[in-house]
């Protein structure tokens, strides 16, 4: 049985030496293909399950998901050192497909056949809470995820107790209501998958308001592990490097003194 997956996203490959000794896990968006392999190698040298979020590989110039020929992303694979567990990752494809005029209806099938493409890598879904929200809503209190992936996740950043965004219609919520959402999809489907775990380890936006409340969701999660351990696969942590994604600046743990010393204590604590 595998264990626990722990780590972070980081947003350099460089950035890997820095959180190896608290993990064994680590996962990066990869500029291109000459990149995967470059992280492959890189996590082979550091004993580190490597996390590819593949997201872009499979998004046309629409930025819908759609089917591709995956011998490029294959062969960048081979070329790699790496041998044993590989996971790919989707970042919020439900509330990508909704801003893009895609229905998860239509992005499921794609991911059917790119899960027949690589056969024994683990695919991880992390959806926002909005879109698992809004799904709820119009599916009769069902969830559409990717119910074929080994590990199922979302993410909410800011105080545990409070998960909403009343400005876009979505009521504040305890966190634990999400995971217990999709716990019982799972179960309802009949799925093998497992809960990820995604806490916010930065500032910037209007996530958080200080540092003393990223390290207290910190503590949160790393609690729900524990506690809910037969459930849950892992955590991934967001962000270790600093992050620009065109509408939100972020400083990741690595540039927050108290953020960087509870992200590396609760990872090392966890693996």
């Amino acid at each position: 049985m595998n264990s626990m997956i722990v780590g972070a996203l980081i947003t350099a490959i460089s950035q890997m030496v820095e959180v190896a000794p608290y993990s064994n896990s680590v996962a990066y968006l990869p500029n291109d293909l000459v990149e995967v392999t470059q992280f492959l190698d890189e996590a082979d040298k550091l004993n580190l399950t490597p996390v590819i979020v593949i997201d872009k590989y499979y998004l046309d110039v629409s930025n819908k998901y759609t089917y591709v020929d995956p011998s490029p992303l294959k062969q960048a694979i081979r070329d790699s050192n790496h041998i044993g567990r590989i996971l790919f990752m989707y970042d919020e494809p439900g509330l990508r497909g909704r801003r893009n005029g895609q229905t998860m209806s239509e992005i499921l099938p794609v991911f059917d056949l790119i899960k027949k493409d690589f056969h024994g890598v683990e695919f991880v879904h992390i959806e926002s809470f909005a879109e698992m929200y809004w799904q709820k809503q119009e599916n009769n209190g069902r969830l559409s995820l990717y119910m074929d992936a080994e590990h199922i996740g979302f993410n909410c950043y800011g105080k545990f107790e409070k998960c909403g965004n009343p400005a876009i219609g979505v009521p504040e919520v305890h966190q634990l209501t999400y995971l217990a959402d999709i716990h019982s999809e799972i179960v309802f489907s009949n799925s093998d998958a497992k809960i990820f775990l995604v806490p916010g380890a930065f500032m910037g936006g209007d996530f958080f308001e200080s540092e003393s409340e990223v390290t207290t969701q910190l503590d949160d999660y790393a609690s729900v592990a524990v506690d809910y351990r037969d459930y849950v696969s892992g955590m991934g942590v967001f962000i270790w490097g600093d992050f620009h994604d065109g509408y939100n600046q972020l400083s990741g743990a690595r540039s927050l003194p108290l953020v960087k010393e509870k992200t590396l204590e609760v990872l090392n604590y966890l693996k």
